[in-house]
């Protein structure tokens, strides 16, 4: 709680909706950052070794999306690391794009369900869709 407080208030929440609420067009800030990312992991790695439930979809969506969104934007900003070649999806329609497929393959990595990847990401995240996602 500590880390949430202290250095990533937007960790705090679960992050489906926050990934709905971003694919709709509500831009929150620092939502995908380095920060938040790093903050999500290293509590639910704190989490599941205290023993709480967790539940299996929220937290490796919301990671998921998180690297998603930090390979769209060309890296971290910090200490000046951003990788040229990533430049290219430096837009919001790729990056919303990124954003549904890492939400998508999280839930195929956390349930091992290949179909239910595209299954989620057509039902449930995108509601732009597009046929290059296919």
């Amino acid at each position: 709680a500590i880390l949430c407080v202290c250095f990533a208030p937007t960790a705090a929440r679960p992050g489906i909706l926050e990934i709905k609420a971003y694919l709709n067009g509500v831009d929150t800030p620092n939502m995908y950052g380095a920060t938040t990312l790093m903050v999500k992991i290293i509590g639910s790695i704190g989490a599941v070794d205290a023993g709480l439930d967790l539940g299996k979809e929220g937290l490796p969506v919301h990671i998921g999306s998180s690297i998603a969104s930090l390979l769209g934007q060309g890296g971290p900003d910090n200490y000046r690391s951003k990788w040229r070649w990533l430049r290219y999806f430096n837009n919001d329609k790729d990056r919303r794009d990124l954003i549904t497929c890492g939400a998508s393959s999280s839930v195929c990595a956390a349930f091992r369900a290949l179909v239910g990847d595209f299954l989620f990401a057509l039902e449930e995240v995108a509601t732009w869709w597009r046929n290059a996602l296919l």
